[in-house]
């Protein structure tokens, strides 16, 4: 007989019988069968796998991705394929491959597998999906940080705080009291726009700035310092300027009378306003010779850069006024001071005058981006932007699709800005 069955399938099984007379000559009462082959049929039908269910650690969003296993001995090395979804079901799931650190977005996931069919066993689905957790990741902010180093003093402009530095996919969403212009002490907090599926909110700790009181400037180059003695009293309570218009100079001790060759001295003096700090000064008079005066506007010249200057004029009761500045020496951003002088002669003091000029940056209006849908059409394609004498524009060519960034940038970053006073290099993305 034919009888050796190992392996899960269909088999056939021969018996033959033969000789049976022969053997049972003997036994009485007994016909036995002729010689013959009997044929039976058996089926070894596959065995179950050992049933099991995933087992897949949690990770964080663009981290190390995690790998799932089965926790249950296979017989036969059986494919194992691995099924996500976002709801708890063993169906339906779409095939773990190729999955990267970010091909997930943060939140909860049900992984299960479908085992394989071998030789010898049945395949199966697992029972249950096994939880996992794609958590938020975090932002580094450990780069950013306020752009604030020191205290501000008060010029009548606004001043601004602002965090730099931020990581990719951080920008700022809200600032609350980072721009002031009254001197006093600030608390500025920030709010950022980010990836909220992804990320956890990025923060940055608020923080405490200052604008301080500026330093009042009395200004007595108007003050009459020379007299000619009348016999009578005279008085001193004008002349004096003021670098800010938050209150008035007051004079004290100036009044004199005789004493024709005599020198007084008198105060004058500025109380502290909200922006500005206390000043006294002090001024000789002299009654003597008559005094040479100069005539000339001192009120502060403000001028952006590259714009034409032309200075007062400077007239007196005698002589020539001379000015040790001219436009040429006023070119570049910055505070200059320009001194008119009175030389005196043996009937007349000299006078000097100062005219405070202002060089304030240039302010730029920013290009607009190339607003052109460009495809490839196998010649170099230019990205437009508006042609300055005051900017250069780089990387702006390209023939092959794709894309890439061209930049803006200034070519005197020191005497000129764009129009939100910043200076840093533009950028616009040109694709094809």
């Amino acid at each position: 007989a034919s009888n050796d069955f190992v392996g899960a399938g269909n088999y056939t099984a021969n018996l033959t019988t033969a000789g049976w007379n022969a053997i049972l000559t003997e036994i009485k009462n007994y016909k036995m069968p002729a010689a013959s082959v009997r044929t039976h049929q058996y089926t070894i039908a596959k065995a179950s796998q050992t049933q099991g269910s995933v087992v897949i650690a949690g990770y964080t969003y663009g981290g190390t991705v995690s790998t799932p296993s089965l926790n249950a001995s296979l017989e036969e090395e059986p494919t194992v394929t691995y099924y996500y979804s976002t709801t708890n079901s063993t169906t339906g799931g779409t095939e773990w491959k190729d999955i990267t650190a970010t091909s997930l977005n943060a939140g909860t996931y049900y992984m299960y597998a479908v085992v394989g069919a071998t030789d010898n066993y049945e395949g199966y689905t697992t029972a249950t999906a096994t939880q996992f957790v794609v958590a938020k990741a975090s932002y580094d902010m450990t780069g950013a940080s306020w752009n604030y180093s020191s205290a501000f003093t008060y010029d009548n402009t606004e001043k601004t705080v602002e965090v730099t530095d931020l990581p990719t996919g951080v920008t700022v969403k809200t600032y609350v009291d980072n721009a002031k212009t009254n001197a006093g002490n600030y608390t500025a907090s920030v709010t950022f726009n980010y990836d909220t599926t992804n990320y956890n909110e990025p923060s940055i700790d608020s923080l405490s700035w200052v604008i301080n009181k500026a330093t009042a400037v009395i200004d007595t180059t108007g003050v009459t310092k020379t007299y000619t003695y009348t016999g009578e009293e005279q008085t001193v309570a004008s002349g004096a300027t003021l670098n800010h218009s938050e209150t008035t100079p007051t004079y004290s001790n100036n009044k004199f009378t005789d004493v024709g060759t005599g020198t007084y001295t008198i105060t004058i003096s500025a109380a502290e306003t909200a922006n500005y700090l206390s000043a006294s000064t002090t001024v000789d008079i002299t009654v003597n010779k008559a005094t040479g005066a100069i005539t000339v506007d001192t009120t502060k010249m403000t001028k952006e850069y590259d714009q034409t200057i032309t200075l007062p004029t400077a007239t007196s009761n005698f002589g020539t006024v001379s000015c040790d500045k001219t436009p040429a020496d006023l070119v570049n951003v910055g505070t200059y001071t320009v001194t008119y002088t009175l030389a005196g002669t043996g009937n007349y003091t000299g006078d000097t005058k100062t005219l405070t000029v202002e060089i304030v940056k240039l302010k730029l209006t920013k290009p607009s981006e190339d607003t052109t849908n460009f495809v490839y059409n196998g010649e170099e394609q230019t990205y437009s932007i508006a042609a300055s004498d005051y900017y250069t524009v780089a990387n702006n060519k390209r023939t092959n699709a794709g894309s890439q960034t061209v930049t803006v940038t200034l070519k005197d970053a020191f005497n000129t800005c764009w129009a939100d006073e910043s200076a840093t290099d533009l950028e616009f993305t040109f694709s094809i």
